[in-house]
């Protein structure tokens, strides 16, 4: 079952970095359903965590369990980083600050999230 939601994370997060991306090759600043689709991206991501959590306690540490949890922290921090750019956005209202670098911003923190699962992957077992 985390292995799913590790791959659904991975694709949700490549989508919202392209669909980021085609805002700010365009100009445009990031919307409301930007920062609504960060938002459920971040719950998935704190969802997986303590799965993998729950997992680590009732079962064998991953070989590299320090690299395995320095991933896992890394996987919930990524996006809050941008997450000042974003989330004015939810109420419906984009702040006069808001440009298509809000957008570049969401786009890479979205394609790190998905070098971080995809690191994930790999480093636990």
């Amino acid at each position: 079952m985390i292995d799913g939601l590790l791959l659904t994370l991975g694709v949700y997060a490549g989508a919202l970095a392209a669909y980021s991306v085609g805002y700010a090759v365009c100009g445009r600043a990031p919307t409301a359903r930007h920062a609504a689709a960060a938002l459920v991206l971040q719950v998935g991501l704190a969802l997986h965590v303590l799965g993998r959590l729950v997992i680590l306690t009732g079962s064998a540490p991953p070989p590299d369990l320090a690299v395995a949890v320095g991933y896992l922290v890394a996987s919930v921090l990524v996006l809050p980083l941008v997450a000042g750019s974003v989330a004015p956005l939810l109420d419906g209202r984009a702040p006069a600050t808001a440009s298509a670098w809000d957008a570049a911003a969401l786009a890479i923190a979205s394609a790190a999230t998905v070098v971080v699962v995809a690191r994930i992957d790999a480093t636990w077992p």
